[in-house]
């Protein structure tokens, strides 16, 4: 666990509910009983944690929207190993999200996304070098 500052009751709450280690659960009910929460309180940070897990469930099931998709589609071509000139690649770092907090619906749409980005580009490359060898 993180120290005792940095969780937020809702947190807390996620970890006491869904934790399989108990020594972890123990700990998060020791940090959440040491916050002297009124019952109103408690129940507002329920309330709040049903909203959260609600808000998780959505953004799981939510499409690609059409910036995420433009991006995949136009950039397919990174490596995801950094070079000179490039210190991150949005769409694997934006793909190891996805694996990491479960959206499998994007993860999916954007791997597809990807394979039809490098196609375009791929015929894009040989449309170009028809043109080029056509007009010789």
């Amino acid at each position: 666990m993180k120290d005792k500052v940095s969780y937020s009751n809702v947190e807390l709450l996620e970890i006491i509910k869904t934790s399989a280690d108990e020594n972890t659960i123990s700990k998060a009910k020791q940090l959440l009983n040491s916050r002297n929460l009124s019952k109103e309180e408690l129940q507002r940070v329920e309330l709040n944690y049903q909203k959260y897990k609600n808000y998780k469930l959505k953004r799981q099931n939510d499409s690609l929207t059409y910036h995420e998709w433009l991006t995949f589609f136009l950039f397919s071509f990174f490596s995801s190993k950094k070079t000179l000139w490039e210190n991150e690649n949005f769409s694997e770092s934006e793909i190891e999200r996805f694996k990491k907090y479960g959206y499998q619906k994007k993860l999916k749409q954007a791997q597809q996304t990807k394979l039809f980005g490098l196609i375009f580009w791929a015929l894009m490359i040989l449309l170009f070098y028809f043109i080029a060898t056509y007009k010789e």
